[in-house]
């Protein structure tokens, strides 16, 4: 079947600037980078692909993948990132071949170190197009967000400005959300000491639709006063103000507040806390939530272009020595709507995940997760578990075999979104760099596609 249109390249990966400091820096030993890269091959199969209530439908799967993290830091250059793509061919040809995968990519070139400075940034992945249906390759397209420009810090001392302007491109495989972004900021920032900062905030962001019969072009203005802190072990970021979003949608105002938090409570385990109240829409929804975590695999972001007063809450905890590592996340979501209030829902997450090195050439991994959906003005409401055991066994210093079986379990009204299903993969992966040291990882949401 033929379920793909695909209308330009701008739902891949378009940051060309970050893969080529990425290959820059694989090939010269002379930069300072931290970088774990490698390839995987295997197999899979699944008892019901397209996940339906009743006449499930077997499928076998063939998967090529190749994945990459990478962190460069120099008087000049500041970068990281990190893929994971896998092609996925149906050997039964119940769907279409697939490329699915994630990206998230991050650099700062400084032209004049702490002055003239070139941002760019880069986010990859998958959302869904049918909210009300389960994940399948039938329900999901690739999205990415692209964005770029310059940043000025001038002054010195207890006072700086700082202004930043950005172009952004943000496209969809499927869905008529293509669009294009102007974003400007200005800060007045009080450094209160070399670990404390104060600033005043304005922001304003301009997005202009392609496809404008269906989706109206608005802009969005923020003003609020940041607390920043970074102090040993604890870094805290803290914004109070004012939002506001108008243009050809109707015009909406309220309180803006957020507050970012991470504490390494220990030398081996770490603490993160997000909450906030702001003005989002489904490009910015899908950046929040592919940098959030315990949401791996498709973002259930809803494909419209109104923008929606965005509530959520998020806590991660982890913990890694030796050879023991787990950690549990939280997150929860409430999205409301001022012009379509039918799109009105709150979303929760919670997840839990183990490690454990049985042998020096043995690992064992497990996970489970639960998400919880409810749709305000209608009787939707949708629960899916997710489970997951993984064995790896490092065969040679860059070699590794994976077996990894996942349970998947959606309970929806009626037959909607209730399934079951099975998946069984076997994976040899290819891994160099520093993964050398700690055995070859292919991550979990490789190949799925939750």
């Amino acid at each position: 079947m033929d379920r793909r249109r695909l209308r330009s390249r701008r739902t891949w990966p378009t940051s060309l600037t970050l893969i080529a400091v990425a290959c820059a820096a694989l090939l010269r030993p002379a930069f300072a980078v931290d970088a774990e890269y490698g390839v995987n091959a295997g197999f899979g199969t699944t008892d019901n692909i397209t996940r339906v209530a009743a006449d499930e439908v077997d499928e076998s799967m063939a998967t090529v993948g190749a994945f990459i993290k990478l962190n460069q830091e120099s008087t000049r250059l500041h970068a990281n990132l990190a893929g994971n793509f896998s092609y996925l061919d149906y050997l039964d040809d119940t769907y279409d071949d697939d490329v699915i995968g994630t990206f998230t990519g991050n650099m700062v070139a400084g032209f004049v170190p702490d002055m003239v400075e070139w941002v760019v940034s880069d986010t990859f992945g998958q959302t869904t197009t049918q909210p009300l249906q389960p994940v399948t390759p039938e329900n999901r397209e690739n999205v990415n967000y692209f964005s770029t420009g310059p940043r000025l810090t001038v002054g010195h001392g207890w006072l700086k400005t700082q202004l930043d302007a950005r172009y952004s491109d943000v496209g969809y495989e499927v869905s008529d959300l293509d669009n294009a972004r102007y974003t400007g900021d200005l800060a007045l920032i009080h450094q209160i000491s070399e670990a404390s900062a104060l600033s005043l905030n304005g922001h304003y962001d301009q997005v202009d639709y392609d496809q404008e019969i269906d989706n109206a072009d608005f802009d969005r203005k923020e003003g609020f006063l940041r607390y920043a802190v970074t102090a040993g072990r604890t870094r805290l970021s803290t914004d109070i103000g004012v939002t506001e979003v108008g243009g050809d949608v109707s015009k909406e105002s309220g309180f803006l507040g957020r507050l970012q938090l991470t504490r390494r409570t220990s030398p081996a385990s770490a603490l993160s806390l997000s909450l906030g109240r702001d003005i989002s829409d489904a490009g910015l929804s899908f950046v929040q939530l592919q940098g959030t975590a315990g949401t791996e695999g498709t973002q259930p972001v809803q494909p419209t272009g109104n923008p929606f007063v965005n509530t959520y809450g998020t806590l991660g905890w982890s913990f890694d020595r030796g050879r023991t590592g787990f950690g549990a996340s939280v997150s929860h979501f409430d999205e409301s709507f001022e012009r379509t209030p039918a799109l009105d829902r709150t979303r929760s997450s919670y997840g839990i995940h183990v490690r454990r090195n049985l042998t020096p050439n043995l690992q064992a991994r497990a996970a489970l997760a639960r998400s919880d959906e409810d749709f305000d003005q209608s009787t939707q409401k949708f629960a899916e578990l997710y489970g997951m055991v993984q064995l790896q066994w490092a065969v040679g210093m860059h070699l590794s075999l994976d077996l990894q079986y996942e349970y998947f379990d959606g309970d929806g009204d009626g037959e909607i979104r209730d399934y079951t299903e099975n998946r069984l993969w076997l994976r040899l992966a290819w891994a160099f760099g520093r993964l050398e040291n700690e055995g070859t990882s292919v991550p979990i949401s490789t190949g799925a596609y939750r």
